[in-house]
């Protein structure tokens, strides 16, 4: 009984009784176990009350003068038909609890009143409340996750066939295709030669055994070029483990696989595959999970939380990093992330997406950068409580172009060299020219 009392704390009720002694004593039993209690003498002024407090729960009686509990409720239901309704009555006349059903009345109490009845009543209303609106919380929450794995990643599902069901725009943008030429086609289509059959043999034999597949592939974009994508493929299970469907989400690394591929032919040096960056996933949100870099901010611009992801690429453990205020960890002159800051959470929270590139800094000081993209996160009542960025690691893409630079650089230089065992001054005519560039 303890455990379903505590819910009336956040209840709002209202109590419409026109016989002033039993009024009086249920007010005085009700007032201090609930958030709100409001009181009426009869239908005319509950109905009133009702639409300037909107209370939780309505604890009515029926017969009263002006307007009767039947002739509020039937008020109330009109306003809000999901409106919850105790009728409370010392009749026994069957036409009242006809009525009440017809109306949809939550439930029915006689006269005189059992307290620890009406108690157990409430509380158990009031937890039913707390339920659903702890799931409307999380159906939010979840819904601005699809939101932005939407906009961030590609995505498609598959029936058991292996037929295209669903592709969101991001998938139309890199695949060339269309919706309409797309769903009920086999993945087939955008099959690219270079991917060998035996990836797509591991990949349905891994997903019908409702495991989660993940790897990189190239497929063939509608005009015939290629593109390169980190994958994980997982398999949706009903409630008794069945497979319903397949899930796909993906990132676009065809500029790394290209620069990687780039560096092999020029310099000859061999690099690295990509790791992994994509894990099991349990469901939708894990998905978003594992496939990104992700952190949360606090509407104090403080860090709220981080993925395993950027613990592992910052060096920084939970205890460390959440609390800390998030221009710690950014890169740059104090002024300047402090401007950049400003611009940034302006944008967010006029509910615009900012995406910029990023320089952090890890915890053994050294930089890595990052592609940016900050969400801001609503309460369903619209109001920003949060904001989340999906980071995409380009660290090695940046060290990339870093060492072509000093490549080209190192080229010059000995070509200065070469000068210089002519003519010493020719030589040293390269390095003043570069030093002066420098100086301007």
């Amino acid at each position: 009984m303890k455990e379903l009392i505590k819910y009336l704390k956040d209840i709002k009720i209202l109590y419409v009784e026109d016989q002033e002694s039993i009024r009086e004593e249920i007010e005085l039993f009700l007032k201090n176990r609930v958030e709100n209690l409001y009181v009426a003498k009869n239908g005319e002024e509950g109905f009133e009350l009702y639409k300037k407090y909107l209370p939780n729960i309505i604890i009515t009686d029926i017969s009263m003068p002006k307007l009767n509990g039947i002739e509020m409720s039937r008020l109330i239901k009109s306003h809000n038909k999901d409106a919850i309704i105790v009728i409370v009555s010392a009749y026994n006349d069957a036409s009242y609890l006809y009525e009440a059903i017809n109306l949809h009345i939550t439930n029915y109490l006689t006269k005189p009143l059992d307290l620890k009845l009406l108690l157990t009543t409430l509380a158990t209303l009031a937890k039913n409340i707390n339920l659903e609106k702890e799931n409307k919380d999380i159906i939010n929450t979840l819904s601005q996750y699809k939101e932005i794995v939407d906009e961030r990643s590609i995505i498609s599902k598959t029936d058991l066939n292996g037929k295209i069901t669903y592709i969101n725009k991001p998938f139309e943008n890199i695949t060339g295709y269309s919706k309409e030429e797309l769903i009920g086609s086999s993945h087939s289509i955008i099959k690219h030669k270079d991917t060998k059959d035996e990836v797509f043999v591991d990949l349905w034999k891994t997903i019908l055994n409702k495991k989660t597949w993940s790897g990189i592939i190239k497929n063939k974009k509608k005009n015939g070029e290629f593109y390169i994508v980190d994958t994980i493929i997982k398999p949706i299970l009903d409630v008794n483990g069945n497979i319903l469907e397949f899930i796909a989400l993906r990132n676009d690394i065809t500029e790394l696989e290209n620069s990687k591929e780039y560096f092999r032919n020029k310099n000859e040096k061999s690099t690295k595959s990509l790791k992994e960056s994509i894990r099991i996933a349990k469901s939708y949100k894990s998905a978003i999970e594992e496939s990104n870099i992700i952190l949360k901010i606090g509407i104090d611009k403080k860090i709220i939380y981080a993925n395993d992801a950027f613990y592992k690429i910052s060096g920084y453990t939970d205890d460390e990093l959440i609390g800390m205020p998030y221009f710690y960890i950014k890169k740059g002159e104090l002024s300047d992330i402090n401007n950049e800051l400003n611009q940034m959470f302006k944008t967010l929270n006029n509910g615009i997406i900012w995406k910029s590139k990023i320089t952090y800094i890890a915890k053994s000081g050294t930089e890595f950068h990052t592609n940016a993209t900050f969400f801001p996160l609503f309460d369903k009542y619209g109001k920003i409580n949060e904001y989340m960025s999906i980071l995409h690691d380009i660290t090695e893409i940046e060290n990339l172009h870093k060492e072509l630079e000093e490549t080209q650089r190192d080229l010059i230089y000995r070509l200065g060299e070469v000068g210089e065992t002519r003519s010493k001054e020719t030589g040293n005519h390269v390095r003043r020219v570069a030093e002066y560039s420098k100086l301007l």
